[in-house]
């Protein structure tokens, strides 16, 4: 169920404190309410700043059987703006997260709702944050609703959706997604002439769509346009083009050779470029990184969060290759990638479990200012 706007309150035990453990510019959100449901946050983490606000997506347990899909803005995202909350069996719909993109200055955020019976047949509800939940005769001017597929499409919907001008991406089970644009007809676009084992990370950008295709050794990078034809971005027989994130104007991914195992390689580096109509546009290396397992990246304010594993991410700026860390937090590890870490108003947003616990169990949301973070790894 949706609470409007007007009648929001401040939600309960949402509160930004002081981190754990002292650390210069950082702020926790911790989840209290995970000590009588045993879950703290869940769900896609994301951020984005826009005309002085940031917006961040909240997904908690804050009572058994009772999940809340939240948006909170204001300067320093501590305002709830929009909150869905649903009842677990029994809802006829399961919430997913809610995505932003940014497009022109303007902020969209993007709510799958899907059939709890089965998970097809999305609804899309597509906006402003502060509109998203909005209960009125009159909908707001930004605010529409997009449905996907029906009993009989070809596969499963996720939770994610994602929004930029006209294009609109769900992304789906069994490694797939599905775009439209605008009213038209729904395509499910597949790399040309390449076999794939699974599609990831698809996203809108100017005029196309961005997306990694993975064949279970290595990856590529491919544009699908409006009317879900593909073509090769980023692919080579020898390299291995991966973790591929962009915020629709820059990209960062990693590059690598020398197939040692599962998604572990000799020879890794981080790469960025451009955004444009055409794919992507001066393409650079940035660093080199260990060799080994794939680190997670996620992507934001010109920096990558390039998650190694437990308490091991560097931020790396794009423009130079500068790097800061995160710091360890006593008894925690961070969550990584897309979806754990976001960059947004100048700072980062990134979910932390305790040691030892479930990875997918975040007892605490952290606020660390790009400004401050250390050059030099905790010891």
């Amino acid at each position: 169920m949706p609470e409007d706007r007007a009648t929001l309150r401040a939600v309960e035990d949402l509160t930004w404190q002081p981190c754990p453990s002292p650390t210069a510019g950082c702020a926790a959100l911790p989840a209290p309410w995970a000590a009588r449901t045993g879950w703290g946050f869940g769900g896609r983490l994301d951020a984005i700043a826009a005309r002085g606000q940031t917006y961040l997506t909240v997904v908690r347990q804050p009572e058994p059987g009772i999940w809340e899909t939240l948006v909170l803005g204001g300067a320093d995202a501590a305002t709830p703006v929009a909150r869905w909350r649903q009842r677990l069996p029994e809802a006829g719909c399961v919430l997913g997260a809610v995505s932003l993109t940014l497009d022109d200055g303007e902020v969209t955020a993007a709510l799958p709702i899907l059939r709890g019976d089965d998970e097809t047949a999305p609804v899309v509800v597509l906006g402003a944050p502060e509109d998203l939940s909005a209960q009125r005769a009159a909908a707001p001017p930004r605010r529409r609703l997009a449905t996907f597929g029906g009993p009989d499409a070809a596969v499963l919907a996720r939770d994610v959706a994602l929004a930029r001008g006209d294009l609109l991406v769900v992304w789906e089970h069994e490694g797939r997604f599905a775009l439209r644009a605008g009213a038209g007809t729904t395509h499910r676009p597949t790399p040309t002439g390449q076999a794939f084992h699974a599609l990831l990370d698809a996203t809108p950008v100017a005029g196309a769509v961005l997306y990694s295709a993975w064949t279970g050794e290595r990856g590529s990078v491919w544009a699908a346009s409006a009317r879900g034809e593909s073509r090769a971005v980023l692919r080579s027989d020898e390299r291995s083009y991966d973790r591929f994130t962009t915020d629709g104007d820059q990209a960062a991914w990693t590059r690598a050779r020398g197939r040692r195992d599962l998604n572990t390689f000799d020879e890794i580096e981080l790469w960025t470029a451009r955004v444009s109509a055409r794919g992507l546009r001066g393409a650079r290396r940035v660093t080199a990184l260990p060799a080994g397992p794939l680190p997670l990246v996620a992507l934001g304010e010109g920096w990558a969060a390039v998650w190694h594993g437990g308490r091991a991410v560097r931020l790396v700026r794009l423009a130079d290759g500068a790097t800061r860390w995160l710091p360890a937090l006593e008894g925690l590890t961070w969550d990584g990638g897309p979806g754990g870490i976001a960059l947004a108003g100048g700072a980062v947003w990134a979910r932390a479990a305790r040691v030892g616990a479930a990875g997918n169990d975040h007892r605490l949301l952290v606020r660390l200012d790009l400004d401050a973070l250390p050059q030099e790894p905790t010891p």
